[in-house]
């Protein structure tokens, strides 16, 4: 604590000003004389408003100090040479002391520099004077300058050109969404559109695309044809040697009638049929023929215009079993035939198959932010964190960007892996998904959630200070009144097949408010859907994608003894030197997480059974077995054991209760889905629902794409996120989320002044909020003021939240009423 009351009034007390130049050909420290209006000039503490940092310290904002060519010539002649040497990046470190019983107390510590930005010289008296303000040291200015300018993290020089380390990396695994893969069938344009013969089935030709994706058959006719009278199998639609998992059938354009030679009703349905070999396995009725009235009788009309089937009971085609259709009847006396209206009947069947985990590169995103503001300020801040640093919240969480995804061989990718500014990764991304602000606390920048900057901790007490009942002002805190909000992402898939099955997307929100026209819009341009995450990984083209400069954001967990199981499409089985040899090259083998000496399991197709690694080069694998080898091209299943590895967090990992969702084993970032963006978020715009009943509703007014995902957190390492069954689309009610977080404030902020406070107490005070009593922990917290209406409790906020004037000792504090 520094013992000096009223330096200038108070007896035994000696000020001495000096100024400091760092460097260039004024080097030196210089003992100058008190600059002129020093005692009059006014001091003013600006807060940011979105960040929460503290964006402005000034001595002098509205009073400048002084500095005359011939009363202190040692100070004109410095601060000329210098802004003439160096202009508005000259730096020039002011320094007050107060000298009392013979000790110096630097009273300014180091964080005040001449800011030449706002250097002017004019004429007064006769003679030329500069003016100038006092401001944050030169690191801070140079964050706060260079916000919005673009670095690469993996770059060895800063931006002023000095030699910087890269940003560290780590090993991640990544397991994308299950690929749609299908095969497309039109109508066999040779065949006759009427099949004369009276049977319990029929079905009619159709031919494979050649861009087919699944199946081991080789016919490219499928179906039923007629030459003569004579009926030909072409074979199934579908025969497969591994299993093909939850089988989708769709079929447009199709307009059939199916009629009795009696011209009675046939009971006649549309079946997928499902064999093994030769045997029967199953049908499924897909759509029952409608009856519509055909001159004197009646027939079985089939009219799909375009309707998607899911077979079921079982959903899957197992190994070794093929799909066909037919128009059948199990009436051995309703023998029909039939007539296709439409030829232009097409059938698409599908499924997923589930892809290995794919090895990447992961940033975190406390090293990205760290490394950014490294290059900003010649390394002169660092940045530290409880909140996304080790064992913080949101620690396991990686940074990208599209190029850097896409997994392009170095010639592309070289120089430009990771660009991104402090704008594009912090204030417009990752502030506002994860409700975060900072500040800047001697050489480090702080960034830790919302909560941090708003204790529920008295750093300072002024309940006994005499306030100005003049300067008294309470009013409705309109900045946290809002009638619309919006959360989630700016961007996500609209390119990937089923992308409309996706949650982790954006919604607007309306609530109880009705007297304000406000929005609140917390949308990140951080991409977090997995969709769009696939979409990038799978992109291997050397063309621009339009999301190549777009940070990605993903959800990490820790996970030991991890199975991973994935299909490698058309892997090629061979014998080389006497040892099984397994190619794949949309999924090479080196970009997955097997490691030799590891256990392998095919699962299906050829060599089923468990090998071990010997050597993995590029897309082929070398495994041990050396007998009984298997040769041939097949989609194949393997199984294998990764140790240890961090991976992308899916929904089945940390969540229980989960519906409409695609794949739990592939969801990735549901915990940054909308509903739990909004949550994260109430405990600010809550404060401004405080005179709502817990009963009123947030509204869901518009939810892109899938509203009904459900799920509930059960992980330790989730106990953040809003806890019990969250539907994402569904209204929430305020009472549930005041029972998840309480607001910060009342809704209500505050001004007032107070008399008799010195320039050391404003110090003291400011330190004491600012920085904690050595303690940052113990920052940040609220004054106790002494109020017309009794003692409150109040956050500093906004442009002025802490002014004082030294020469009148009257304080002026503005900010929100704590909650």
């Amino acid at each position: 604590m520094i013992p000096i009351k009223h330096i200038l009034y108070e007896d035994g007390v000696k000020e001495i000003f000096k100024i400091i130049v760092p460097n260039g050909a004024y080097q030196g420290e210089y003992i100058i004389s008190k600059p002129e209006g020093w005692d009059d000039t006014d001091s003013v503490v600006n807060i940011d408003e979105e960040l929460f940092f503290v964006k402005d310290f000034i001595i002098g904002e509205n009073v400048k100090l002084k500095f005359y060519q011939y009363a202190d010539t040692v100070a004109y002649n410095v601060l000329s040479n210098v802004y003439k040497e160096q202009a508005g990046d000259g730096r020039i470190i002011f320094k007050w002391i107060g000298v009392k019983d013979g000790i110096e107390y630097d009273l300014l510590k180091d964080n005040f520099e001449v800011n030449l930005n706002k250097y002017s010289t004019s004429f007064d008296n006769s003679m030329l004077k500069i003016e100038i303000e006092l401001a944050k040291s030169e690191a801070q200015n140079k964050l706060f300058n260079r916000d919005d300018v673009s670095v690469d993290i993996f770059g060895t020089k800063d931006l002023d050109e000095n030699a910087i380390d890269p940003v560290e990396t780590f090993e991640t695994g990544y397991k994308k969404g299950a690929i749609k893969q299908s095969n497309f069938y039109t109508w066999d344009i040779s065949q006759n559109v009427i099949l004369n013969a009276y049977r319990t089935d029929h079905f009619f030709s159709f031919v494979r695309s050649s861009d087919y994706q699944l199946g081991d058959n080789t016919n490219e006719y499928a179906g039923f044809k007629y030459s003569f009278d004579i009926r030909i199998d072409q074979g199934p639609f579908i025969h497969t040697s591994i299993t093909l998992k939850t089988i989708k059938v769709e079929i447009s354009n199709m307009h059939v009638i199916c009629q009795r030679a009696d011209l009675n009703f046939p009971n006649v349905w549309l079946v997928a049929v499902i064999k093994n070999g030769n045997t029967l396995v199953s049908t499924q009725n897909l759509i029952k023929g409608e009856q519509i009235p055909d001159g004197l009788g009646y027939s079985a009309e089939f009219k799909i215009g375009n309707k998607i089937f899911e077979l079921s009971n079982p959903s899957n085609l197992a190994a070794g079993q093929s799909l066909s259709f037919a128009f059948m009847t199990d009436n051995v006396d309703d023998k029909f035939r039939a007539l296709s209206v439409l030829t232009n009947t097409s059938i698409e069947i599908s499924t997923n198959l589930e892809y290995p985990m794919v090895k990447t590169r992961g940033v975190r995103i406390i090293d990205a932010v760290k490394q950014v503001v490294k290059n900003y300020t010649a390394s002169g801040l660092g940045v530290i964190s409880n909140y996304i640093g080790p064992g913080g919240t949101y620690y396991n969480t990686s940074i990208s960007t599209g190029v850097y995804l896409r997994g392009l061989p170095d010639i592309y990718t070289a120089g430009q892996k990771i660009k991104t500014s402090l704008k594009s990764i912090f204030t417009d991304g990752l502030a506002k998904l994860l409700v975060l602000g900072y500040d800047i606390i001697n050489n480090d920048v702080v960034i830790e959630d919302i909560k941090y900057f708003f204790k529920d901790h008295k750093v300072y007490d002024l309940s006994e200070k005499k306030y100005i009942q003049e300067e008294f002002k309470i009013e409705n805190d309109k900045d946290v009144v809002f009638n619309t909000m919006l959360f989630g992402s700016k961007k996500y898939s609209k390119n990937v097949k089923d992308d409309i099955q996706n949650f982790i997307t954006s919604s607007e929100l309306s609530t109880p408010i009705k007297s304000a026209k406000n929005k609140f819009d917390k949308q990140t341009d951080l991409i977090i859907d997995e969709y769009k995450i696939q979409e990038l990984i799978e992109d291997k083209s050397s063309s621009t994608n339009e999301n190549d400069d777009d940070l990605v954001l993903i959800d990490l967990i820790n996970k030991t003894n991890y199975w991973d199981t994935g299909v490698f499409d058309n892997c090629i089985h061979t014998n080389k030197n006497g040892k099984l040899v397994l190619t794949c090259v949309s999924t090479p083998f080196d970009t997955t997480m097997m490691t030799v000496g590891y256990a392998v399991e095919i699962l299906e197709g050829l060599n089923i059974g468990t090998h071990y690694i010997i050597e993995i080069k590029g897309s082929e694998i070398v495994l041990d077995t050396n007998s009984a080898i298997q040769t041939g091209t097949i989609d194949t299943p393997i199984r294998y054991l990764i140790p240890t590895l961090t991976k992308n967090r899916v929904i089945a990992d940390s969540f229980i209760d989960i519906n409409w969702v695609r794949n739990p084993e592939t969801s990735t970032n549901s915990r940054h889905n909308p509903k739990y963006h909004m949550a994260r978020w109430f405990q600010w715009f809550g404060s401004g629902l405080n005179k709502k009943l817990d009963s009123e509703i947030i509204k869901v007014t518009n939810y892109k794409n899938n509203d009904k995902a459900q799920m509930e957190t059960n992980s330790s390492d989730l106990s953040n996120e809003l806890t019990g069954i969250v539907i994402v689309g569904e209204n929430e009610t305020i009472g549930r989320l005041r029972d998840y977080s309480s607001p910060l404030f009342s809704g209500d902020k505050i001004e007032i002044s107070f008399l008799d406070v010195t320039f050391n107490e404003f110090i003291t005070m400011y330190e004491s909020w600012r920085y904690g009593i050595g303690n940052r922990m113990d920052s940040r917290g609220y004054f106790t003021l002494n109020t017309p209406m009794g003692l409150l409790n109040a956050y500093p906020f906004g442009d002025g939240a802490l002014s004082h004037n030294r020469k009148t000792n009257v304080l002026s504090f503005k900010g929100k009423i704590k909650g």
